[in-house]
């Protein structure tokens, strides 16, 4: 979204050859111009002065005598010019309600409903020009939609008018304007889209709006705890239905009372296997029944007891309804004062459109990935704040290079001279060659470098050029080449510590057992890019231990991730596996990211301060199969640990023992379910053993066998729940 800022009257001028008249709102007898991105319109100060109030106040100052070329084509009748740092498009809208002479409303557009893109121009105009009528009368309309007080499923999603992405839009202006009681509802919708939560909208005129950073965080959490309530108010309700105990208008007519007697985790099982398609959207308000088939629907309840489930489901909708605030993180009641914020720091920060989203007229909480240009916006964002817009700045770029990630693995720049420094470990006055990477020096020997590294055992063999350095030893003038390279020093430095320490020889070493994310990606990148073999192949071989396209290998690991990696160094990982072309390490890598929750945007840091994130296709990719990941855990928990079918068992008949086990299994492995917050569809834990020791040694060998194919059967699918199947063959 482009910036707004304060009117402007400027003295009449003539357009510049790139400005162009509107088409629709040019009037020759008009008694001013508004010249809004290039686009002028000329329209009556009049009407303008009656419903924008600030215009009246503005005009009714002085005016500087305009010039005799005031406006091409315009001989002497000549008017004031205004600009406007706003969009041509929403003053566009504002006027097709407002120029007119009959007053009019708007709503009073005949049968048809207002656009989003009208409601919104109204919001913004309205909001930043004190145009109150206009601005609460959009917002009035918007909370019939978003703000309903009561579950509403008849509500038809996207209204007429809306796109389904046009909720991202809502969540903005709800952030413009303070009206949080938008959010819990427009953020929903949000979590219902796929690639366009991320990559925003288009308006008419090509202007692309997208959620904030923070947002996107919630959508992201969000996502899973809407796959969680989904199956939460499953399985409540199909208990309640079979529990005896609760209050019904009309008796079970089951035979043998069956209604009740078979387990809920084996109802929850038959749906799951019929109706897997209404987990795959995060939306819990469907009524389950209207999509079985009749088949399904009289093996699980009679027409008494499913009367009772489609209330308890009613009561599980309306509870839910209530409680996306708080799965949203949406506080209601603690909604900012505008009148107790510094009147200076509202005038700066209220109508500042960003790339992502909206800035919060209330607080910097709101603001990410701001268009940087304005030295004035940049005083009043914190530190922290400012380095996390402009990560988010790269990260919605569309630059083909990952962020924080250039060519050759890190973005450096090439610094003056003088600002140089000589490392502290790697100065060798008797060294051969100096390295130049960043804005520090390494002073080093020639033969380790062409020793090691192939691309400098050629280089140096071919007569250098006069780019060398004299330096004093013993006395005399030693000549030293110099190299620049594009690396990080941090980098540099690891990588020499390796060759030069005769204790830290190869990766792995007493002192350093299990080598950190850093060691590691400084062998990987190095090496990958100056063909340092070994150490490129001992930090690959070391990564894909972990980070493996083999269930075998993957169950020997005592952690998901090496014992001196954090779980952030995921993200690491799926940019190495980009870099070196390694897509088998990518399943692992990228699930391990969608563990990481909402903390997946931050990306991490480096001990010299560089931050490095997922490109934004990486992070999209994530944020769509994080509940396809979570969807596959709970089947498969479910899935398992389900009731056999009959003749499994091996004990004598009439013998209940198993039948009742599994009760509980059921039970036990729905509270997992329900309870797990980490998407693990390989599934690496067992409830078994803890709430079933009486299993028949039939029955246990099943359930076994059923998690060992479990297991399996989600290893082989990993790659199409990361959306990436077709990026990673053979796997």
């Amino acid at each position: 979204m482009s910036e707004t800022s304060s009117i402007t009257a400027a003295e009449s001028e003539k357009p510049r050859a790139s400005r162009k008249r509107d088409v629709e709102f040019w009037f020759a007898d008009g008694t001013i111009v508004l010249i809004i991105q290039e686009t002028e319109f000329r329209v009556y100060r009049g009407l303008l002065e009656d419903r924008f109030p600030i215009f009246k106040d503005l005009l009714s100052l002085p005016q500087p005598a305009p010039a005799a070329d005031a406006l091409d084509g315009d001989d002497d009748d000549h008017c004031p010019v205004v600009h406007l740092c706003d969009s041509a498009r929403d003053w566009r809208n504002v006027f097709r309600l407002y120029m007119p002479r009959r007053d009019i409303s708007l709503f009073d557009q005949g049968p048809s409903r207002p656009s989003f893109e009208m409601l919104s121009a109204c919001v913004r105009l309205g909001h930043k020009y004190d145009m109150t009528h206009m601005e609460h009368e959009a917002l009035d309309y918007l909370k019939i939609l978003f703000h309903p007080p009561l579950y509403r499923p008849t509500i038809r999603w996207p209204p007429q008018g809306f796109l389904p992405s046009s909720a991202i839009g809502v969540v903005n202006l709800a952030r413009l304007t303070g009206e949080h009681s938008l959010l819990p509802v427009a953020l929903f919708h949000c979590c219902r889209l796929d690639a366009e939560v991320t990559e925003g909208f288009a308006y008419s005129d090509g202007e692309r709006e997208m959620l904030s950073a923070e947002d996107l965080g919630r959508c992201f959490v969000a996502r899973s705890k809407l796959m969680q309530e989904t199956y939460g108010k499953y399985t409540r309700s199909f208990m309640a239905a079979s529990d005896p105990a609760r209050p019904r208008k009309k008796p079970c007519r089951a035979a043998n009372n069956a209604c009740r007697s078979t387990a809920a985790g084996q109802k929850f099982f038959a749906v799951a296997n019929s109706t897997a398609d209404s987990f795959e959207h995060a939306y819990p308000f469907v009524h389950l029944e209207v999509d079985l088939p009749d088949d399904v629907k009289r093996t699980m309840f009679c027409d008494a007891c499913w009367e009772v489930y489609r209330k308890c489901e009613e009561e599980e909708h309306k509870a839910l309804w209530k409680r996306l605030p708080t799965i949203f993180g949406v506080d209601l009641l603690n909604i900012s004062n505008p009148s107790s914020v510094d009147p200076r720091i509202l005038n700066l920060t209220r109508h500042v459109r960003t790339l992502a989203g909206a800035i919060h007229p209330h607080g910097e909480r709101q603001a990410s990935a701001c268009i940087l240009d304005n030295p004035r916006h940049q005083t009043y964002l914190a530190n922290g704040q400012r380095a996390l817009l402009t990560m988010l700045a790269q990260m919605f770029s569309k630059s083909s290079v990952s962020p924080g990630l250039g060519s050759s693995g890190l973005v450096t720049l090439e610094p003056d001279k003088a600002s140089r420094t000589r490392d502290k470990d790697f100065w060798f006055e008797d060294g051969t060659i100096i390295l130049v990477a960043g804005n520090t020096e390494f002073r080093v020997y020639r033969g380790h470098l062409a020793r090691r590294c192939d691309v400098f055992k050629d280089m140096l063999s071919f007569p250098q050029p006069a780019s060398t350095a004299v330096c004093t030893r013993d006395g005399e003038d030693h000549w030293c080449p110099i190299i620049h390279v594009t690396d990080s020093a941090r980098d540099w430095r690891h990588v020499l510590r390796l060759m030069l320490n005769a204790e830290e020889q190869g990766l792995f070493s007493k002192h350093r057992p299990d080598p950190s994310f850093e060691v590691v990606s400084a062998c990987v990148r190095l090496g990958h890019k100056y063909q340092m073999t070994s150490i490129y192949e001992q930090a690959m071989r070391y990564l894909k231990l972990f980070f493996t396209d083999s269930l075998d290998t993957f169950r020997e690991t005592p952690t998901f991730i090496p014992p001196a990696f954090q779980s952030k160094h995921a993200i690491g990982v799926v940019n190495l596996a980009h870099l070196t072309q390694e897509p088998t390490m990518l399943p692992v890598a990228m699930w391990m990211c969608c563990r990481l929750g909402a903390n997946i945007l931050d990306g991490f840091m480096y001990s010299d301060g560089e931050r490095e994130t997922l490109s934004s296709e990486d992070l999209r990719l994530c944020l769509n199969a994080n509940a396809e990941l979570l969807k596959f855990t709970i089947l498969a928990i479910l899935r398992t640990y389900a009731p056999l079918p009959p003749g499994c068992c091996k004990l004598e008949a009439g013998n209940d023992r198993c039948q009742e086990v599994f009760h509980q299994l059921s039970e036990t492995a729905g509270q997992v379910a329900h309870i797990t917050t980490m998407p693990n569809p390989v599934m690496l834990f067992d409830v078994s053993h803890v709430d079933a020791p009486g299993l028949c040694k039939g029955c246990s060998a099943a359930v076994r066998e059923r998690r060992e194919k479990r297991q399996r059967e989600n290893w082989k699918q990993l790659p199409s729940m990361l959306g990436i199947a077709g990026d990673v063959p053979g796997w």
